[in-house]
């Protein structure tokens, strides 16, 4: 109903956060986020505002549609405020694909819990549509995005030799 209403889908929600997908609404708010170059310094920047709507409207279709997951935007319920993005993307690693948990909160609402409250729900929901492992690809420099990822139960699985950045992470899920 929501799909077909563009509407977004709520995923899931904590005591706390909203995670939902993404509508073309979200675009300022999400780019707001991205402003802080020292919070964003290690995952991909946005496209211009007016692309960055469009690239969000093939997200929906393309992402939701096809996959059933993608990333989701985080909301904080007490105020409906937009404060980062979790989910689940696909990642190719040495020429297999692997479901990849991603999760950015934005740099005024950090060190609050927001980030490992969503990525649980990320987790949960993984568990909830049959996936069995998740990766966490991070930049080995990320030293929060590591610590949260061990936090959440994963462990480091290899060094990727993209230029020798990046290193990976991985949790096996037991299903619900």
């Amino acid at each position: 109903y929501s799909r077909k209403f563009h509407l977004p889908v709520i995923i899931k929600e904590t005591s706390r956060l909203i995670l939902r997908e993404i509508t073309p609404g979200d675009a300022e708010a999400v780019r707001r986020l991205y402003e802080d170059k020292e919070s964003t310094q290690y995952i991909p920047g946005l496209c211009g505002q007016e692309m960055e709507r469009e690239t969000v409207t093939a997200y929906i279709k393309n992402m939701y549609g096809f996959y059933g997951y993608g990333m989701w935007v985080v909301v904080r319920k007490r105020d409906n405020c937009l404060i980062g993005r979790a989910g689940i993307e696909n990642r190719m690693i040495s020429g297999k694909m692997y479901h990849e948990i991603g999760y950015f909160i934005g740099k005024e609402y950090q060190k609050r819990g927001y980030g490992e409250e969503a990525a649980q729900a990320v987790i949960m929901t993984a568990r909830e549509l049959g996936i069995k492992e998740l990766v966490a690809y991070m930049n080995k420099k990320n030293a929060p995005s590591i610590k949260l990822a061990r936090k959440l139960g994963f462990h480091y699985w290899k060094k990727l030799y993209d230029g020798d950045k990046y290193v990976v992470y991985r949790k096996r899920l037991a299903l619900a």
